[in-house]
């Protein structure tokens, strides 16, 4: 599939910081022509920029793509601002919910202000939340059967998406990589894409965790647009004109307050 390649390209790309058309073609199998439409694919996202003789890892600007960074690297950043909006969304669940709790740092984070919450069955595909449910014995957990993701601490595969099948769940926390009025949540990787997607079309309810990094910028797969998500969740309140797009789509906002 074409949109698994050209993120295998992009992160080949990063990791090797420079690499050579001919490089390119030769790695991933694919004729000189492919390779320049996949490119100028990637340099939209301003990921990737061109030089002399290939291409290379842009330095990351205000406004522009993001791709994916290890979950050892994303778990470590931000870590008090994420958990002031897990306790923001573990507010929104009632005794008797069952929840989807997404991969990511901030949602992962969820689990730890469940703990008194009664009769609430969590469904998940993160490895990290699955952890964290072990030292609360009230909730209920399921977890999605997959292949083991090390780069996102996920199981992910068909044998995922088709166990959602299974479920009827009535509020479902979701993470991304980026968001942008233009692309809603945009994710970094493929496989992740795939799962998301199934989600919103399987749950009642679609609540977004995200920090204000993270706005006004856009990942490689969009897998929900604004108006997908009936309530955002962040630590500071977004440029009016997001404000305008959450009140004409009837998304409730919900701010932390403060840090003391």
């Amino acid at each position: 599939m074409r949109i698994q390649r050209i993120e295998q390209i992009e992160q080949y790309i990063i990791e090797h910081n420079t690499a050579t058309l001919e490089e390119l073609c030769e790695k991933f199998g694919i004729s000189i022509n492919t390779i320049r439409r996949d490119i100028n694919e990637l340099i939209k996202g301003g990921n990737i920029e061109k030089v002399y003789g290939g291409v290379r890892a842009a330095l990351k600007k205000p406004g522009g793509y993001a791709g994916l960074i290890s979950y050892s690297e994303r778990h470590i950043k931000n870590q008090e601002m994420k958990n002031r909006i897990d306790r923001l969304a573990a507010d929104c669940i009632q005794s008797g919910d069952s929840i989807f709790i997404d991969t990511g740092t901030t949602t992962s984070g969820m689990v730890d202000y469940l703990g008194e919450k009664e009769n609430v069955t969590i469904i998940t595909n993160s490895i990290e939340a699955a952890h964290k449910a072990l030292a609360y014995p009230s909730l209920r957990l399921i977890v999605l059967p997959g292949i083991l993701n090390h780069k996102t601490a996920s199981l992910v595969g068909s044998g995922c998406i088709d166990y959602l099948y299974h479920f009827n769940i009535k509020k479902a926390f979701m993470a991304c990589t980026c968001i942008s009025l233009s692309s809603g949540g945009s994710n970094a990787t493929h496989e992740e894409y795939e799962i998301k997607k199934e989600v919103l079309k399987n749950s009642r309810e679609h609540y977004l965790l995200v920090d204000h990094t993270k706005f006004d910028q856009t990942s490689l797969c969009t897998y929900g647009h604004i108006q997908d998500f009936q309530c955002i969740l962040t630590d500071q309140a977004p440029s009016q004109e997001y404000l305008d797009t959450f009140e004409k789509y009837g998304i409730d906002l919900k701010v932390c307050p403060p840090q003391p």
